[in-house]
């Protein structure tokens, strides 16, 4: 099988393996493959069309658990006996039916421990009354030995003076009667209703102790010679007494039966009672006596001769009478009239139809959930390799400019590979290659404070259509109230500005109008929104004081704080988002291999409760293993520890303080003593402590180029010209500093020469645009510009 051999080519150590619904018909085929899995303890079988099981699996020694749900098996107590080859076996999953296949499987298996998915109760007075069986049995032996007639001819007596046995229930009989002879009397199935003379197919129980007793004699020899077949003797009689009642009890219980047949099943009922007992005998006889066993073996075989052919020849005969009878009858129901059999051969097609149908369609079924499966596994791997390389790229670890800029999200959606415009390109002039128009320096009449109330920079002159205005709101516009934003209404107004600025951006573009820090932006949003200046400065000091306020608590506060003070690029807010999703989804993934047996409500109702309150240890672990290397998920851990001890820090406090104002209540004191998740990580906390390592990471990836670029960016509004950003790549000392290719640089972030380029669109060109790594070990390395500036270990200043 080919995903057998999959997965020994990739993991031959694993412990755990699952082939439910593989349509699997032949379990021998795989046996040898499934024996070369030394360590395997957990094989899932279920949902497959295995009829048969081999009667050898002791290959399988190291096997502990089996699920064989859903199976085509033929016979369910044949396969125990398969099973109990399994030297290992203590977990067991199999469809049952009848009560006594689960004490079948009980004697068959007795190191089972879980059945079902349910704990094993044995009960630990078994052997204590199987020791008073053998000594009941062994003074009924003495009293049979000391009689004058011999078992053998014993039995031939009560063939001869058969009498009726009631018959039971199908499926209820005596557990124990060849052990207890009191326990059939006792048993309802055989003494619950008083016998009728006239019922000749009933047989007394008086007869059934006396093939009990000769049964135990048989076994009691056989203990003699060798004790360890003493059970199997007993579980053998006990399936062949219940196959024989129900056989009896099947052909009889119809009311349409006649008598005479009922009265003959009865008779064979009792000679296949004593028929075990003589098997048995000529078992024993075999191994001490092989020439009276040889004679007894002839004999026995005649007399069964006898008696199934004179029961074959009374059903022959008792059927060619019901058919006589009823030939009339049947003659006439087989003349149906023509219409009928229309109808009966178009119900027949339909039929017919409706199950080629319905196999198209189950192929169909099963060919898109292969498609489907193999779909999943590609997006899962094309995930897993995003995300690497995402979080490299937080860390400066860039792998390629093209894979980069495949999923930083950019404003401009109409750029080549070279990053330019279209528009641009079909300028009659084009910056160092031809004749360029003269480069108008930037000019500053207002300037932003960190969060200034407003500013406004000149744009070069052009027509009406391109002209570009920041609306400030500068100047004196009286007292202001403040706004206390909550928590829910800063992250909204945050969100809604995140989605204005993308269309906004995208405009700009299209008008060959330079793009805005979010700060520029902020005020831009707010201006289109109140208008008024007095609104504009309340909501912009209502944004900067929920800030202050919330950074420390929420994390996507924090990013757009330090977004709107260009200590980092806006393109990484789109990182965070695929770090936070991915986490959701990896937690999702866990709890289903942890639980492959739920549905997808029940995984979802576990992912909720999860990530709307505690996520164990187990859980955490599992996903920053997936996402990070050894060293990282080290400084999560502590991360993850520190929350945890500030967060009952802060609780003690609070608690210490209310004691001190006031004793504390029964409640409050219980509610002290049931604190059971306290030393655990709320998934809240889990999510905000990952994203905030990942933004300090990143942190200090930008850090040499943040400090390098305030140097230049006197101002502080995160904007520079074009000389600066010449400056800037000077200073910097990672590429050639050429006039070349100075200027493709400039046509990627300035192509309409609009003389401002953003801190954001410097920190997308540098982490996209490769250089030599000048590796000695590698000379054909490429990295890009910003890593290699934050690896290296100087740079240029004032």
């Amino acid at each position: 099988m080919e995903e057998l051999q999959r997965i020994y080519s990739t993991d031959p150590e694993t412990t755990s393996i699952s082939l439910s619904n593989f349509q699997i018909n032949d379990l021998g085929e795989l046996l040898p493959l499934l024996s070369q899995f030394k360590h395997m303890k957990a094989l899932d079988l279920s949902n497959n069309s295995i009829d048969e099981f081999p009667q050898n699996l002791s290959s399988l020694s190291s096997l502990e658990a089996l699920n064989i749900n859903g199976n085509l098996l033929k016979d369910t107590y044949f396969t125990i006996e398969c099973l109990a080859s399994l030297p290992k076996l203590i977990s067991l999953n199999i469809n049952l039916n009848e009560e006594e296949q689960v004490d079948y499987i009980m004697n068959k298996l007795p190191e089972l421990q879980i059945l079902n998915d349910l704990q094993v109760e044995r009960d630990e007075e078994e052997e204590e009354e199987e020791e008073d069986d053998d000594n009941e049995r062994v003074l009924i032996q003495n009293e049979v030995s000391q009689s004058q007639q011999p078992p053998l001819e014993e039995m031939d007596n009560h063939i001869n003076s058969i009498e009726p046995l009631e018959i039971p229930q199908p499926g209820v009989g005596p557990q124990q009667t060849h052990n207890e002879s009191e326990n059939i009397e006792e048993n309802d199935s055989f003494g619950s209703s008083p016998q009728k003379d006239d019922d000749k197919s009933n047989i007394p129980l008086a007869e059934l102790e006396k093939v009990a007793i000769l049964y135990d004699s048989i076994r009691d020899l056989h203990k003699r010679k060798n004790p360890s077949k003493d059970q199997e003797l007993a579980r053998d009689f006990d399936h062949h007494l219940q196959r024989v009642m129900k056989n009896l009890y099947q052909s009889v219980k119809n009311s349409n039966v006649p008598e005479t047949i009922k009265k003959v099943n009865g008779f064979k009922a009792k000679y296949d009672l004593y028929d075990i007992c003589l098997t048995k005998l000529n078992q024993l006889m075999e191994e001490n006596q092989q020439e009276q066993s040889s004679i007894l073996r002839e004999i026995h075989s005649g007399v069964h001769s006898i008696v199934s052919g004179f029961y074959d020849h009374f059903m022959i005969e008792e059927s060619n009478h019901i058919t006589l009878g009823s030939s009339n009858y049947l003659g006439s129901r087989m003349q149906i009239d023509e219409d009928d059999k229309d109808k009966y051969d178009k119900m027949q097609q339909e039929i017919d139809r409706l199950n080629k149908v319905n196999q198209e369609m189950r192929a169909d079924f099963n060919k898109e959930k292969e498609e489907m499966k193999s779909n999943i596994d590609g997006l899962e791997k094309e995930n897993k390799v995003i995300l690497s390389m995402l979080i490299k790229h937080s860390k400066g670890e860039q792998t390629g400019a093209n894979l980069l800029k495949s999923q930083l999200p950019h404003t401009s959606n109409a750029r080549d590979e070279t990053g330019v415009p279209p528009a641009f390109q079909e300028r009659t002039t084009a910056r160092g290659f031809q004749e360029s128009p003269p480069k108008i320096p930037k000019t500053k009449e207002f300037t932003y404070s960190k969060y200034g109330a407003g500013s406004k920079k000149k744009t070069p002159a052009g027509p009406p259509a391109g002209k570009r205005n920041y609306r400030g709101v500068g100047g004196n516009v009286g007292q202001t109230q403040m706004r206390n934003l909550s928590l829910k209404q800063l992250n909204d107004l945050i969100n809604d500005i995140y989605e204005k600025k993308l269309k906004y951006d995208q405009k700009c573009e299209e008008d060959k109008l330079p793009r805005e820090t979010m700060e520029q932006y902020m005020y831009t949003y707010l201006n289109q929104r109140y208008g008024l200046k007095s609104l504009i400065i309340e909501w912009a000091a209502s944004i900067i004081n929920g800030i202050k306020k919330y950074s420390k608590e929420d994390h996507s506060i924090s990013l757009y704080g330090k977004i709107l003070r260009n200590e980092c690029d806006e393109e990484f807010r789109f990182i965070q988002k695929h770090v936070r999703e991915t986490l959701d989804i990896s937690l999702r993934q866990i709890l289903k291999d942890r639980f492959p047996n739920k549905s997808e409500q029940g995984v979802q109702e576990l992912f909720d409760q999860i990530t709307k309150g505690f996520i164990d240890d187990y859980y955490w672990a599992r996903i920053i293993e997936r996402m990070y290397d050894e060293q990282d998920c080290y400084t999560l851990e502590e991360m993850f520890r520190t929350v945890i001890q500030n967060r009952q820090q802060r609780r003690y406090s609070a608690k210490e303080t209310r004691s001190k104002k006031r004793k504390m209540t029964r409640e409050e004191r219980l509610a002290l003593v049931s604190q059971k998740d306290s030393d655990k990580l709320m998934f809240s906390e889990f999510t905000k402590a990952v994203l905030d390592f990942q933004l300090r990471e990143h942190e200090k990836f930008l850090y040499k180029f943040i400090v390098i670029f305030k140097q230049i960016d006197t101002d502080n509004n995160g904007v520079i010209n074009e000389d600066e950003f010449v400056d800037l790549v000077k200073r910097m000392r990672v590429c050639e500093e050429n006039e070349e290719d100075i200027n493709k640089f400039l046509e990627i972030v300035d192509p309409y020469n609009n003389q401002e380029i953003t801190f954001s669109e410097i920190v997308h060109l540098f982490s996209a645009h490769m250089v030599s790594a000048n590796d000695p070990l590698d000379p054909d390395k490429e990295i890009p510009i910003l890593e290699k500036f934050a690896k290296a270990e100087s740079y240029g200043e004032n």
